[in-house]
């Protein structure tokens, strides 16, 4: 898993440009190689988001999620010769669901987080919601 809670900093700077897109893909293709992994599974917690102010403008919104749209289809090239796979993990609160329904074309599988939420941790009620907005 590449970011996550707390570990997705670096991404608005990663994917803001084909140069730098590209030799972080060339990066983690050798971590792949080097380490045996199958695969990546990005887990950007949140593109155009920032922790302790929230969503920032609408230009850096979509500036992050076409640069994170760039970002998988580059990496899903980068793969292919390997068989090496991209997935995709999100947070399900809607937002995230429609903003990145045009990218499942470009990742293996997409994960809902359906854990960690407020309330009572990880329950199936909470999955079930989880699983039928994915589809909406």
């Amino acid at each position: 898993c590449v970011g996550g809670n707390g570990r997705s900093g670096g991404f608005s700077a990663a994917v803001s440009s084909r140069k730098s897109r590209r030799r972080f893909i060339s990066a983690l293709l050798r971590l792949c190689e080097k380490a045996g992994f199958d695969g990546v599974d990005y887990n950007w917690e949140y593109p155009g988001f920032a922790f302790g102010s929230g969503y920032k403008s609408e230009d850096d919104v979509a500036r992050d999620y076409h640069g994170l749209q760039h970002l998988l289809i580059e990496t899903r090239e980068a793969f292919a010769p390997s068989g090496r796979v991209v997935t995709l993990a999100y947070y399900p609160d809607r937002k995230q669901e429609r903003m990145l329904g045009v990218m499942s074309e470009h990742v293996d599988a997409m994960h809902a987080m359906a854990y960690d939420q407020s309330g009572r941790h990880s329950t199936y009620a909470f999955a079930e919601k989880v699983a039928a907005q994915a589809v909406e």
